[in-house]
């Protein structure tokens, strides 16, 4: 991602969204608070609220829907998910990533030296990639 990406980010951005992306993200989220919108190079990002939960979803320039991700509740983490990360430190954060071919895991977990490291899970638990977080 860009710099100036972040900085719009941190500081909002009133961008002009087009009308099939704001149409399909009204579909998709008919229940959408708090609605900010962001634009990168190669899609637009609606960061709200439903049902009192944090969601991203990210939408491609022509409305083609490319991923949401959910904040969760470590205590919403499927057994798979929780068994296997906690097989690696205590789980620190942890987000659901919704994909067009299915779900999978963000999963920050922190170890006993107190490094934290970003997991990334399929569905079913199985342990996609392990990165040291700097």
């Amino acid at each position: 991602m860009s710099e100036n990406f972040f900085k719009s980010w941190l500081t909002g951005n009133a961008i002009s969204t087009p009308e099939t992306v704001r149409k399909f993200f009204n579909l998709g989220f008919p229940g959408a608070k708090n609605v900010e919108w962001f634009k990168t190079e190669d899609y637009y990002e609606a960061v709200f609220y439903e049902d009192d939960i944090e969601k991203i979803c990210r939408f491609g320039t022509g409305g083609d829907w490319i991923e949401t991700r959910i904040n969760l509740d470590i205590a919403d983490l499927n057994n798979n998910i929780r068994i296997n990360a906690e097989q690696h430190g205590e789980i620190m954060n942890a987000i659901l990533i919704e994909l067009p071919d299915g779900k999978k895991y963000e999963v920050i977990i922190r170890n006993m030296q107190l490094k934290r490291y970003l997991l990334i899970l399929a569905h079913s638990g199985e342990i996609i990639d392990n990165q040291p977080i700097s």
